[in-house]
């Protein structure tokens, strides 16, 4: 799968950030981590790896509050 394609669970996201996973659902339901994508015909919820990346790098803003998007979620106007 190509970097730019590859989806995380909230497991994945977790390890990569050295937290809970219950941490990453509290960050997603307050809008302070970027939004995850809705998996086709399903209800699974995946982060992409590369807007984990460029948020990271970014200092980790709270995206509700300062209004950051990840470029790959900005080109697509949005991911909830």
């Amino acid at each position: 799968m190509n970097e730019s394609k590859q989806l995380l669970t909230a497991a994945e996201v977790a390890e990569t950030l050295g937290v809970g996973q219950r941490s990453i659902f509290r960050w997603r339901d307050m809008g302070s981590i970027c939004p995850p994508v809705k998996v086709a015909g399903s209800a699974a919820l995946r982060w992409r790896k590369t807007d984990i990346l460029e948020w990271i790098t970014a200092g980790t803003p709270d995206c509700a509050r300062t209004g950051f998007r990840p470029s790959t979620d900005a080109a697509k106007g949005g991911g909830r």
